[in-house]
C-alpha cells in the first residue's frame, strides 16, 4: 500500500484499478489519522461516560442527548478500529484489512452523519413545538436510531459488495456525496438557519412583554439588563448554530467537490495528490470536533465530566 500504483485504461475506456490502489494510503495521512485515534477514543468515550454516569441526572431522558450519545458511538467506532487500522495500514498493507476498514468507516461516517442530520431536525421541532419534547424523548427515539443505523448499513453494503469494481465505485461514491451529502449539508445549515431566527424572535417577544410590565416612568434601554441579557443569549444562539453548520460543512465539502472533480477525470482518484490527503483528514478530523461542539462545550457537560473524572480518580 505504501507503494506507488498506476492504473491502466484499455482501449474499451474501463480502468483496471482496485480498491487497493484508489484507496492507497499514504504517510502524511496515515500519520495524521493514527495521531488523531486515541483523541477522538477518548472524547467520544468520555461522552459516552458522562451521559451514562449522568451524576447529576440531568443528561438522561431528553431526546437530543440521546442523539449525542449516538452521536458519540458512531465517532468512537470511527476512531477505534477506523483511524487506529487506517493509519497502520502504511506500515503493513494487507487488503482484506484496507477492505474492512472501508467498510466500517462507511456504516459509521454514514451513521454519524444521518445522526447530525437527526439532532438538527429534532432540535428545530422542539423549539417551534415546545409541547411535543416529551413525546419525541419516549416513543421515537428508539425507531430514529434504528433507522439510521439501517440506512447506514444498506447504503454501505454496495460498497462492501463491489469492493473490485472500480467505475462502481467511482459513480457510487459520487452518488452518495451528490444525493445524500449536499442535500443534508443544505438541510443542517436550514435547520440551524432556523433555529437561529426562531429563537431571536422568541427572545425579543419576551423583551415586549417584559417592556409591558414596567413601572410607568421606566423604559427598555439598549443598556438597561433585560436587553443586555437577551444580546447575549442572541450571541450564544448564534454562535453555537454557526460553530455546528461550519464544523460540518468544512470537514464534508471539500470531500464532495474533491469527488465530483474526480468523477470527470478518469484516473485522479488512481493518483497521490494533496487534494486528496487534506480531504481524507478533514474527513477524520470530525468525529473528533464532534464530542467538542456538541456536548463537551456545554457548561452541563463539562459539569457532568468532572464530576465523573473526580469519583474515577479519588
Amino acid at each position: 500500500m505504501s507503494g506507488n500504483h498506476n492504473c491502466v485504461e484499455p482501449t474499451i475506456g474501463h480502468l483496471n484499478c482496485t480498491l487497493e490502489e484508489v484507496e492507497e494510503v499514504f504517510l502524511p495521512e496515515a500519520v495524521i489519522v493514527f495521531s488523531l485515534c486515541p483523541l477522538t477514543v477518548t472524547l467520544n468515550a468520555s461522552v459516552i461516560l458522562v451521559i451514562w454516569k449522568d451524576p447529576y441526572k440531568e443528561l438522561r431522558g431528553t431526546a437530543v442527548n440521546y442523539f449525542i450519545l449516538n452521536l458519540a458511538v458512531c465517532d468512537l467506532l470511527i476512531g477505534f478500529p477506523g483511524e487506529l487500522l487506517f493509519g497502520l495500514i502504511y506500515w503493513f498493507p494487507d487488503n482484506h484489512m484496507l477492505r474492512a476498514v472501508y467498510s466500517i468507516n462507511q456504516v459509521a461516517f454514514l451513521a454519524s452523519i444521518f445522526t447530525i442530520l437527526g439532532l438538527a431536525i429534532e432540535r428545530l421541532i422542539v423549539i417551534t413545538f415546545p409541547l411535543i419534547r416529551v413525546k419525541l424523548a419516549t416513543c421515537n427515539r428508539y425507531l430514529c436510531f434504528v433507522a439510521i443505523w439501517s440506512f447506514a448499513l444498506i447504503l454501505a453494503l454496495p460498497v462492501s459488495i463491489k469492493q473490485r469494481d472500480f467505475l462502481f465505485l467511482k459513480a457510487y461514491a459520487t452518488s452518495l456525496y451528490d444525493f445524500i451529502g449536499i442535500p443534508i449539508t443544505l438541510v443542517v445549515f436550514s435547520c440551524y438557519t432556523r433555529i437561529y431566527i426562531l429563537v431571536k424572535r422568541q427572545l425579543y417577544r419576551s423583551v415586549a412583554t417584559s417592556g409591558e410590565r414596567l413601572l410607568e416612568g421606566q423604559s427598555l434601554t439598549e443598556k438597561s439588563p433585560l436587553i443586555q441579557k437577551i444580546k447575549t443569549k442572541e450571541r450564544n444562539v448564534a454562535f453555537t448554530a454557526f460553530i455546528l453548520v461550519l464544523l460540518f460543512m468544512a470537514c464534508w465539502c471539500p470531500m464532495i467537490v474533491v469527488v465530483n472533480i474526480d468523477a470527470w477525470c478518469s484516473t485522479c482518484l488512481c493518483k497521490s495528490n494533496l487534494s486528496r490527503q487534506c480531504v481524507v483528514c478533514l474527513m477524520f478530523l470530525h468525529p473528533l470536533l464532534n464530542p467538542i461542539a456538541y456536548s463537551l462545550r456545554t457548561a452541563r457537560f463539562r459539569k457532568a465530566f468532572k464530576r465523573v473524572i473526580r469519583k474515577s480518580t479519588f
